[in-house]
């Protein structure tokens, strides 16, 4: 914490980027370690946690997922296509008989 006024309260991000971790591991045992630089004044530290969040993954082939919506578009417009392709072909048909 740069610029930050006492009670330290709440969340807080790292001054720097943490991509020194990337690829590590976050299950063990952390530490904290707090030093105090100034005579005279007291403080303590009562409790603190420590949120990993995982980082979002990119899809792999480059294109993005589609939507329900998307799928629900292509899946009529198959059915449409596959409609007209068969009237089409029930109409070509030769009529058999006299």
């Amino acid at each position: 914490m740069a610029s930050a006024n006492a009670p330290f309260t709440g969340s807080f991000t790292p001054n720097a980027p943490l991509t020194a971790f990337d690829g590590e591991t976050a299950n063990g045992t952390w530490s904290l370690l707090a030093q105090d630089f100034f005579i005279g004044d007291t403080g303590s530290i009562r409790a603190w946690t420590v949120t990993i969040t995982p980082a979002t993954c990119l899809v792999t082939t480059g294109h993005p997922i589609p939507t329900l919506g998307e799928w629900a578009l292509l899946l009529f417009s198959a059915l449409f296509a596959g409609l007209v392709w068969w009237r089409g072909r029930l109409g070509r048909q030769q009529p058999t008989g006299s």
